[in-house]
């Protein structure tokens, strides 16, 4: 591994105190987007954090990319180039993980546009509702007329310019991921709240819903029945699999398993965050009967849905998979900070969690239910076949046909090319040598037949 880079000094003076809250917690924390909006400052307080630390970035330049794959000088920066957003997120405030800003939309400004709530232009102006992406081109206009907004604008904030100086010092120093800063993962079409000891979720995992939707579509008997996510992290492939069943059934069970009590509780905020009840039930993310969609649990795989033997229609999960040689050479925002237990796959080709899942698998499950396991692709991804393959258990199941899925995730794949073995926890590139290293992920779904 390459020498650390000579970091350059993020000493300042005058940044007043910086909140309590900011140290590491195990408690879930709301998104930074949802947070209320309680701060005012100047403007020229925000754009002097921003000028400063895109200074601080220059002088890094691609320095961290080159030491381990870590974010590159445009992944930590960004060109500012918004589109328009839509529907909830715009209701939010929020970016959702495959919508939001395109091309060089990278952390500074997703920061600054899920901090910014409102702006005025004089102290008696009313407020008004806005974002980094709107505000900044504003910003632009008004500065090339000669005004000068950075002193007369205020900001309505939803944490304080301290904490953005006492965030990004971490961020650049330590090299903690973005998305536990602000504790914020823009996931497919949810805001997950995600800290220390949580997995951040990727987008490759965002095929999981479109597998999820294609099932019931193909055998609708499946929605009736209930569906498990193992080792669910954060909760996002329980969400997104409820969601999807509850378009087409009022009888959704969906169980969250996790071995980590920090990752049931953060997956459980996020069913309750991300999945409302109607005002009626009263109970969050409810099903049929007041129940919620989710049920998170706590244990090691299917241990805690013995009493669901036989009956599951789906069973869905992103387990350990990276080769335990391979741990060593991740870049430091991973190797340092998510949690070893949720990416380590063990020795050899890594399949310590993923042979155990396939040889239980087809107990568990109903015949014509779906199974979907992320793996690293390629060879390994043939190994999963091949275990899935030789599964009988009767009278349940016979074997799994098997579909290795690379092909469609990798098309996903080449438009943010964030995995778990090589890239960011917080950026994606678009090199041609990243996009080689993304066709090679993917995932294996298996269809469990009749014997």
């Amino acid at each position: 591994m390459k020498a650390a880079p000579n970091f350059p000094s993020l000493t300042r003076t005058n940044i007043g105190p910086v909140p309590a809250h900011t140290a590491a917690a195990s408690a879930a924390m709301l998104p930074l987007c949802q947070r209320p909006a309680v701060h005012v400052d100047e403007l020229g307080a925000v754009m002097s954090w921003r000028d400063h630390m895109s200074g601080l970035i220059a002088q890094l330049g691609d320095s961290l990319e080159h030491m381990d794959g870590g974010p590159d000088k445009a992944g930590l920066l960004g060109a500012l180039r918004w589109v328009e957003v839509l529907g909830r997120e715009a209701a939010l405030g929020c970016r959702s993980g495959a919508g939001g800003a395109t091309g060089g939309e990278r952390e500074l400004d997703w920061v600054l546009d899920d901090v910014i709530e409102a702006v005025r232009v004089r102290p008696e102006s009313p407020w008004e509702e806005t974002s980094w992406r709107l505000l900044e081109p504003r910003v632009r206009t008004e500065e090339t007329r000669g005004h000068d907004p950075r002193v007369t604008w205020q900001l309505r904030l939803r944490e304080p310019v301290s904490q953005l100086w006492e965030w990004w010092e971490r961020r650049l120093k330590d090299r903690v991921p973005f998305q536990y800063l602000i504790s914020t993962a823009h996931w497919h079409k949810y805001v997950l709240s995600v800290g220390p000891g949580v997995l951040v979720p990727r987008p490759e995992t965002e095929i999981f819903p479109e597998l999820v939707r294609t099932a019931i579509s193909e055998r609708p008997y499946l929605a009736a029945a209930p569906w498990a996510d193992l080792g669910t992290g954060s909760g996002a492939i329980a969400i997104a699999a409820a969601d999807e069943l509850r378009r087409v059934t009022l009888s959704v069970e969906v169980w969250a398993v996790d071995l980590s009590p920090r990752a049931v509780a953060y997956a459980t905020f996020n069913a309750q965050l991300c999945l409302p009840s109607p005002p009626s039930t009263g109970a969050g993310g409810s099903g049929g009967g007041g129940r919620p969609l989710v049920r998170v649990v706590q244990g090691s795989w299917f241990e805690p849905l013995r009493h669901l033997r036989g009956r599951l229609g789906g069973v869905l999960t992103n387990p350990p998979y990276i080769p335990r040689a391979q741990m060593s050479g991740l870049q430091a925002e991973v190797r340092l900070h998510e949690p070893r237990g949720a990416l380590d796959g063990g020795e050899g080709p890594g399949l310590d969690s993923l042979e155990i899942l396939c040889s239980d698998a087809a107990a568990m499950m109903l015949p014509g239910g779906l199974i979907a396991l992320e793996t690293a692709g390629g060879d390994q991804a043939e190994l999963v076949a091949e275990l899935l393959r030789g599964v009988r258990e009767p009278p349940s199941c016979g074997a799994l046909d098997v579909i290795d899925t690379t092909a469609s995730s990798s098309t996903r794949l080449n438009t943010a090319t964030m995995d778990k073995n090589n890239s960011t926890s917080n950026s994606s590139h678009s090199s041609a040598g990243e996009n080689d290293a993304a066709l090679t992920r993917g995932s294996v779904r298996g269809l469990c037949t009749e014997a």
